[in-house]
């Protein structure tokens, strides 16, 4: 049974999740975790708000930039966010904090990622999921077609192209990085605002 769609480029082997806002177990329990109020379960904060993770590079370049097609322009632009691809060590810097923020609307995006690698029905026996980086999540936009194409053949929810997904770049204390999947741009986002999260796994 197929868990979920691989994106391979010449720097990136990694395997995007398929189900998304449909793992209700692992999102309820972070909602619970969080003693979040929402029930919508589609959004979540970015982090812990007010606290610049030392470990987590602080990206400074490209709010408002549209994602380029063509390699040469993104690696030119060396202090803009979608040259973060450490979503797996972004991640395991966010779980080594303590939130102590008082936004209780939504539940954090990390608090997600390891509720679901503790919910074996959800992660398909894979504790090793993570919250995709800024540049990771550009990739998948750019293939975005493809990709959604590929999760609707295994039945999986398809990336939804009206909405945004946080990465687990960092901008400072207070911001977080967002991919809009509606029209292709990197935005910094108030950590307190809440944003769609899709997990994915190396391999």
């Amino acid at each position: 049974t197929a868990i979920g769609v691989a994106l391979i480029t010449d720097n990136q082997r990694i395997l995007i999740e398929k189900n998304s806002e449909s793992n209700t177990t692992s999102i309820k329990a972070a909602y619970d975790a969080d003693g979040a109020s929402n029930t919508d379960y589609t959004n979540f904060y970015w982090g812990p708000y007010g606290t610049d993770v030392s470990s987590i590079t602080n990206w400074t370049g490209g709010d408002g930039k549209s994602i380029p097609t063509d390699y040469t322009t993104w690696q030119s632009n060396s202090t803009y966010a979608w040259n973060d691809y450490n979503g797996k060590s972004n991640t395991a810097a966010l779980l080594n904090l303590t939130d102590s923020d008082s936004y209780t609307t939504y539940a954090n995006a990390v608090t997600y990622c390891k509720k679901f690698n503790e919910t074996p029905l959800e992660n398909q026996g894979y504790t090793d999921w993570y919250i995709p980086a800024c540049g990771q999540l550009a990739l998948i936009y750019i293939n975005r077609t493809e990709i959604n194409a590929a999760l609707t053949k295994i039945g999986g929810t398809t990336l939804n192209t009206s909405f945004s997904y946080w990465s687990s770049s960092e901008y400072s204390s207070i911001r977080g990085w967002s991919v809009y999947f509606y029209n292709g741009l990197i935005f910094w986002y108030d950590k307190s605002n809440n944003d769609r999260v899709r997990l994915l796994r190396d391999f």
